[in-house]
């Protein structure tokens, strides 16, 4: 018998979008839009029982975008997600990450809904700025947040490797890290990104029987 496929539409869900020179190409980062608006068009929008989006931008420094409150219908979220602009620079991913501490903190966060943050990062941090794990770490815990991390395409391995050993540390969990081996590919990941999802319900099984009266 079939099991049903259930999502939970009480969600708390913050985007964390990397906007490094690594991406390479404003078409790339469109990818990355195209597929936050494919994530938001999954739920309904808004309090009291529907999913809330917040997000974050960083480069060289962590930009906080708009909170969880701000927006309470699909039509303006997804304007919104159209609008980010891409901003090259390098990955200061510590301040992006103390930029979701804000968020998380409140500004519309639910006590009664799960969160999670899905975070697309094109390459590890930069060198000489500070290690992002650490507040990471805090924030998984301190939060009970789930961090669902999109490894994006990188020109090297040594990149590659170098991007998903610190996003498994930023998860916490390797079964967190959604890797994506071409640009032109990270559309037909969503469905990878929202089984990761948090749901403290469990999904209805089993056989239904139909007894009609004759």
């Amino acid at each position: 018998t079939p099991t049903p496929v259930y999502r939970c539409q009480k969600l708390d869900i913050l985007f964390i979008v990397d906007s490094n020179q690594r991406i390479d190409f404003e078409s790339n980062f469109e990818q990355i839009k195209q597929i936050m608006i494919s994530i938001t068009k999954q739920y309904r929008i808004g309090p009291p029982d529907g999913a809330q989006f917040a997000a974050v931008q960083y480069n060289r420094q962590g930009q906080l975008l708009w909170y969880f409150n701000t927006f309470d219908n699909l039509g303006d979220l997804d304007n919104q997600i159209s609008d980010i602009s891409w901003k090259p620079g390098v990955s200061n991913t510590t301040q992006a990450f103390e930029k979701a501490e804000i968020v998380l903190s409140g500004h519309g966060v639910r006590a009664d809904a799960p969160n999670a943050i899905v975070f697309f990062a094109a390459g590890a941090h930069t060198k000489g700025y500070p290690d992002p794990v650490p507040v990471a770490q805090q924030i998984r815990e301190k939060y009970k947040v789930r961090i669902i991390s999109v490894a994006l395409p990188l020109r090297s391995k040594v990149e590659r490797d170098n991007n998903y050993k610190e996003l498994v540390l930023i998860s916490g969990d390797p079964s967190y890290v959604v890797n994506v081996d071409e640009w032109n590919q990270l559309g037909s990941h969503l469905n990878d990104v929202l089984d990761l999802m948090p749901c403290p319900y469990e999904a209805c099984s089993g056989d239904i029987t139909f007894i009609m009266e004759t």
